[in-house]
């Protein structure tokens, strides 16, 4: 393993296990979720990380505090609200409940296509969990969406995946790899409060290509990694309501002239595809990786 991949995702890496442990033994040899313990079902789409897509806007989000719905208007800025000195409404993310990565000749076993949902529960022992079960759906939903004219993607079940992912993306073994300095439980508690820019500074430019890595609702560790092009990376500060400071990852989307007319993100900004940018926050457990 090398050394960004040890640093990163030492503790999240299962020993190595037999899928013949039967559902008890498997689930916790291999540190994965195999029942509904600690979820909360939020909607019927409870986990959409389809960004650039007007069908998934995201306006019902968990709320992993209440473990209620809650209304969530704004998940997408001008990159202008972001001056120093501004108040705005801190989104509500969904952080998936951290698990394990299974070993990859194991993980290599397990389709991600939606159809074979019923043979993957079955293979990983998942019986009589009904929200685990929507979440898994949600999330090859997510994953065997088509990519967008933009975009580059893949789902990546293993970390060999998610290590190949970026190094071919990038063209780069050495990744730099960046992160929100919050936490999930800070991101409970910013949730749905006004909170204050204090600094913005522009850290990934339009011309460095990144890949940005987002943790999904699933039994075990899996990413949605995806490069998008013309897309920017800021540090965001803001003032907490204890008027302590935190640092977040922004991203900004320049392209947008593939969007359709009455786009859900274009309508709720005031823009036509092919005019001004997107912005959006960046949850505490995604990644970016740059070379």
């Amino acid at each position: 393993m090398v050394q960004w991949q040890r640093s990163i995702f030492e503790n999240f890496i299962a020993s190595p296990v037999s899928l013949d442990l039967g559902s008890s033994g498997f689930c916790s040899a291999a540190g994965i979720r195999c029942n509904d313990t600690g979820l909360s079902p939020c909607s019927n789409k409870p986990y959409r990380r389809r960004l650039l897509d007007a069908e998934l806007d995201g306006a019902l989000v968990c709320d992993p505090v209440r473990s209620i719905q809650v209304v969530n208007t704004r998940r997408f800025f001008h990159l202008s609200e972001f001056t120093p000195g501004s108040l705005f409404t801190f989104p509500a993310f969904y952080n998936a409940p951290a698990t394990r990565f299974l070993a990859h000749p194991l993980a290599a076993k397990i389709s991600l296509d939606p159809q074979e949902l019923p043979v993957t529960m079955a293979t990983l022992h998942i019986v009589n969990a009904p929200v685990m079960k929507l979440f898994m759906v949600s999330t090859l939903s997510a994953c065997a969406h088509a990519p967008s004219s933009i975009e580059t993607k893949r789902c990546t079940p293993s970390l060999r995946e998610l290590s190949s992912f970026v190094s071919v993306a990038l063209n780069t073994t050495s990744p730099v790899v960046r992160g929100s300095k919050g936490t999930s439980h800070m991101d409970q508690l910013l949730a749905n409060k006004q909170v204050q820019v204090r600094k913005l500074a522009e850290i990934v430019p339009v011309s460095k290509p990144h890949v940005a890595c987002h943790r999904m609702a699933y039994p075990f560790m899996l990413h949605y990694c995806h490069m998008v092009q013309g897309t920017h990376v800021f540090s965001v500060t803001i003032a907490t309501h204890h008027d302590d400071e935190v640092e977040y990852l922004l991203e900004c989307h320049t392209i947008t002239k593939y969007m359709k007319p009455g786009n859900a993100i274009l309508n709720q900004l005031g823009l036509k595809p092919g005019e001004g940018e997107f912005c959006h926050l960046v949850e505490s457990s995604a990644l970016i990786f740059t070379n």
